[in-house]
């Protein structure tokens, strides 16, 4: 009978401990990313092109985003410090704009607009 007893008391216990390992290789133990959703949008009726956006500790970049068009890009922000965004119009010309200040941990949405002559960004955070 003592052994049965025994047998029961493993039996939980390796309910809980197999529940507890997979809980930490399933990563699902309260952490998670802080991460800023870049999301690019031409505005205007010609393509722009070579876009480079750099922010506090990477940099990231798309070589061409047609009229209309939007492409998103997750980013995580590991340093503080400004955002810079570099694009060609549809001539050729080069055009730097400094947008908002990013911070490490920082999350939400990073909208940027390109028209012809400037990109304008706005963050987005949670409330």
């Amino acid at each position: 009978m003592k052994r049965s007893n025994t047998r029961q008391h493993e039996t939980k216990f390796s309910i809980y401990f197999r529940d507890f390992a997979g809980g930490l290789a399933s990563g699902n133990h309260g952490c998670r990313s802080h991460v800023v959703k870049v999301n690019l949008i031409n505005v205007s009726q010609q393509p722009v092109t070579t876009i480079v956006i750099d922010y506090p500790g990477a940099t990231f970049g798309k070589n061409q985003l047609d009229p209309g068009k939007s492409f998103t890009y997750p980013v995580k922000p590991v340093e503080t410090g400004p955002l810079k965004i570099q694009f060609a119009d549809a001539n050729g010309k080069m055009h730097t704009t400094v947008g908002p200040e990013l911070h490490k941990d920082d999350e939400g949405l990073l909208e940027i607009r390109f028209d012809q002559e400037k990109a304008v960004a706005k963050l987005k955070q949670p409330n």
